[in-house]
């Protein structure tokens, strides 16, 4: 039999949240356009959902690995 395993999680949370997306990949499964897709699917859900035109989301400074994976899926760069 086929076992499953969690290899990752992402989620859209509230406004109330300086970095509404959540989202971690297990490091196994990185470059393989997990994140890409997952990112597209919850996107269209969030939009479709609510009356949000935008999300945002919060990347600590030396994770120089999801900044760029968020910059190649159409986030822009604001630094408070």
């Amino acid at each position: 039999s086929m076992s499953r395993s969690c290899i990752g999680g992402i989620e859209i949370r509230g406004q109330e949240y300086p970095g509404q997306l959540y989202c971690w990949l297990h490091p196994d499964y990185w470059g393989n356009n997990y994140f890409q897709e997952a990112m597209h699917l919850a996107a269209q859900i969030y939009f479709s959902a609510t009356q949000a035109i935008y999300f945002t989301a919060r990347v600590d400074h030396d994770n120089m690995r999801s900044y760029y994976a968020l910059k190649k899926n159409g986030f822009a760069d604001y630094r408070c």
